[in-house]
């Protein structure tokens, strides 16, 4: 854990684990993005803003749905200047997911981009983001999980002072579920940057993101301990999982059963006046 990683001389401001990794996490996805959509026949020019506004949404969405979630745990005392505070943690992917969907189908919509194309673009490079942010919540120390045998291999202990530890002690020894996290993002973006090199039928890329990281999800959050729920009940989270995952199969069902060629697709994307790329 390294809430703060160093500080820049002279200034005296604090680099946050957290924050930096998230930084890198956007600019390997935004990258990726801008690489993806020249397979697609689309200008980057065209979609060069897209990551940044799906980003700036995805934090307000991530933070909003965090604030109702742990609104007993952290929010409830009324001290309402914790919730600007994202360099210290707290962003709930689905909520970020939830209002970065809505920039994109905006911003599609605005600038008659195919959304399922662009859709199988964006999938490998959230994935790959969340890898990264996920290291980001082990440094910081959120997102822990269930306490766990200290001879287990991948056991860990966080310092006093922490989120999952007391004020004066060091936690107990705990599942490091934002390593397990982390790791299962950065299979799954290359799970799909695989099956996105082999051009399948719009749709199929987004949707075995939606169906696998839901599956994913709801198996992790099981393992979390850092949501006070009952036994035997489901998180928030396993719940949206659930329709993450129906969501993810029906995008698979409409790719498999669509009349229209891949190519076809790709090529609907491309302004008048511009030529779509050689492959």
């Amino acid at each position: 854990m390294a809430r703060e990683l160093f500080r820049i001389p002279w200034l005296g401001l604090p680099i946050y684990g957290y924050g930096m990794m998230v930084l890198i996490g956007f600019l390997a996805g935004y990258v990726f993005v801008l690489r993806g959509v020249k397979r697609e026949g689309i200008s980057p020019d065209r979609v060069q803003d897209l990551p940044v506004w799906m980003v700036l949404s995805g934090l307000i969405g991530a933070r909003i749905f965090y604030f109702i979630q742990f609104y007993d745990a952290e929010f409830s005392g009324g001290n309402w200047l914790e919730v600007f505070k994202i360099w210290k943690g707290g962003l709930v992917f689905y909520g970020g997911m939830v209002l970065g969907a809505v920039a994109f189908l905006g911003y599609c919509r605005r600038y008659r981009l195919p959304p399922l194309p662009m859709l199988d673009v964006m999938a490998p490079a959230m994935a790959l983001g969340l890898g990264f942010g996920r290291i980001g919540c082990f440094l910081n120390g959120c997102c822990w999980g269930k306490t766990c045998d200290a001879g287990f291999a991948l056991a860990v202990q966080f310092p006093a002072g922490s989120p999952p530890a007391g004020a004066d002690q060091v936690s107990p020894w705990v599942h490091p579920t934002q390593l397990y996290s982390s790791a299962n993002a950065f299979l799954l973006a290359l799970v799909l940057w695989a099956v996105w090199r082999r051009r399948p039928a719009p749709g199929t890329v987004s949707g075995l993101f939606l169906a696998l990281y839901g599956t994913s999800r709801f198996v992790l959050e099981g393992i979390r301990g850092d949501h006070g729920v009952n036994q035997g009940t489901w998180t928030v989270s396993q719940t949206i999982s659930t329709i993450g995952i129906t969501s993810g199969i029906g995008l698979l069902f409409l790719a498999r059963n669509r009349p229209q060629a891949r190519n076809g697709a790709g090529n609907d994307g491309v302004a008048k006046g511009e030529a779509a790329p050689s492959n």
